[in-house]
């Protein structure tokens, strides 16, 4: 059972990640599918019904209320085109105006099949208001006036054959009532409801948290004797349906939403859990862990992060944090007290994308920097750009008369590899020499002979 239900959630969220982004489109398509899902299954149970009774001409009517069904599920799959909005739109207020006819008042059996009308005018209302005005406003009034046409006259089919038995009459006032119900009600949640790339995330990261879909790799940093001098965390997430999800993707959108203070601490406590595996294997490298603003921000952060490296057993002098110059567009003041007590407990602090950005000189005077990181959009040109490397060979000289380590990120290449270690007392980081590696992966790398060559 519990295989299943996994089964369709996973089935629901590749159809989520594959609708359009933008949001009405997206309510457009749910509203499609739940639809398609009524006809079908409303459908294929009136025309069994009417069959039962002996009144083919009713049951084929039916019958075109499951192909409508299938021509919504259709399009909730495909994508609503203009050309759909066009064809659905008419065929759908032609279906309910030929079952409404159908219908016709007796004594205590009030009419009933005409409400569809009155739930396609509100749906077209709300659904349809991209569209010209004459599928936003012009059907659905037109609609609406229907409904009211027939809930007071005895408009309806003359034929025998177009009339419903009486049991079915009586059993059908029910059915068409509650149908209508779950429509509307279904109509009001889908409208009010965030279906947007962004919201999906949000909802997916969270699951992510629980159902240990995160993980953390290692990227190792070597300084000029070819030594792994400390490693990079960075967060991986691995979704069951949609595979490697980047961090460009869901990090903005945890910040955004908020769920970038828990995560924040998942990936702290994750990284001393990790370090605590390394410890028992003799690997005592010092990890680099990104830090965002709103952590630095929320009250209780320096006395959380202490209780996690406690738990764990790692020593402060043991963490670098990482932030952005766009950490300091927040309260400055605030910040640099918070970053100042964790200095004092032995953490170091790295200025992260330096180059990526605008001037970040005042901050590095202002703040208790021990490292900054060189961007890798300064590397992006290679050794043939000769502008950006100049810039890099000031930024190593200023941090060395300034005491400050320098991590150059995006070395690719050993002859840029050459040319960053000439410059001066430099640590490398990238694909050259290893990419992000999982624990058990980073693991085998240490207690390999990792000592690089070619470096001064």
């Amino acid at each position: 059972m519990q295989e299943k239900m996994q089964r369709v959630i996973s089935f629901v969220e590749s159809y989520i990640h594959q609708l359009p982004r933008e949001n009405h489109k997206r309510r457009q398509c749910f509203l499609l599918f739940l639809t398609g899902i009524i006809c079908c299954t409303g459908g294929v149970g009136w025309s069994g019904a009417y069959i039962y009774s002996d009144k083919p001409y009713l049951a084929a009517m039916c019958s075109s209320v499951v192909t409508l069904g299938v021509y919504s599920l259709y399009t909730a799959f495909k994508g609503l085109r203009k050309r759909d909005v066009s064809v659905f739109s008419h065929l759908i207020l032609f279906i309910c105006i030929i079952i409404s006819l159908t219908d016709y008042p007796i004594t205590n059996i009030p009419r009933s099949s005409h409400t569809y009308l009155l739930v396609y005018s509100i749906g077209g209302m709300l659904f349809l208001r991209n569209e010209s005005n004459y599928f936003k406003n012009y059907i659905p009034l037109f609609s609406l006036l229907l409904y009211f046409i027939l809930s007071v006259s005895d408009i309806s089919f003359t034929s025998e054959d177009f009339h419903p038995p009486v049991p079915i009459m009586n059993n059908g006032v029910y059915v068409n009532y509650a149908i209508c119900l779950l429509l509307m009600f279904g109509i009001l949640v889908i409208y009010r409801s965030d279906y947007t790339n962004e919201k999906y995330i949000e909802c997916a990261l969270t699951k992510a948290m629980i159902k240990n879909e995160l993980f953390i790799c290692y990227q190792p940093q070597i300084d000029n004797n070819g030594h792994v001098r400390s490693a990079e965390a960075l967060l991986r997430w691995k979704h069951p349906t949609k595979g490697f999800i980047s961090p460009d993707s869901f990090i903005p959108v945890a910040e955004a939403s908020g769920l970038i203070i828990p995560l924040g601490y998942w990936v702290l406590e994750q990284v001393c859990r990790d370090m605590r595996i390394m410890n028992s294997h003799n690997i005592n490298v010092k990890v680099s862990v990104n830090l965002s603003p709103l952590q630095l921000m929320e009250p209780g952060f320096t006395y959380n992060a202490q209780a996690i490296l406690d738990k764990e057993s790692i020593s402060f002098n043991r963490i670098t944090l990482e932030v952005t110059e766009s950490t300091f567009y927040y309260d400055k003041k605030k910040i640099a007290m918070m970053m100042n007590d964790l200095s004092e407990k032995g953490v170091s602090w790295s200025l992260d994308d330096l180059g990526s950005g605008y001037a970040s000189l005042n901050v590095l005077n202002e703040m208790p920097f021990d490292e900054v990181k060189i961007d890798r959009s300064l590397l992006k040109n290679g050794v043939n750009d000769v502008k950006n490397l100049v810039i890099i060979e000031n930024i190593i000289e200023m941090a060395k008369k300034t005491g400050m380590s320098v991590v150059v990120e995006g070395v690719e290449t050993e002859k840029m590899a050459q040319i960053l270690f000439n410059m001066g007392n430099v640590i490398l980081q990238g694909f050259h020499y290893s990419r992000p590696l999982p624990l058990d992966e980073f693991v085998a790398f240490m207690k390999r002979d990792h000592s690089f060559s070619g470096c001064n």
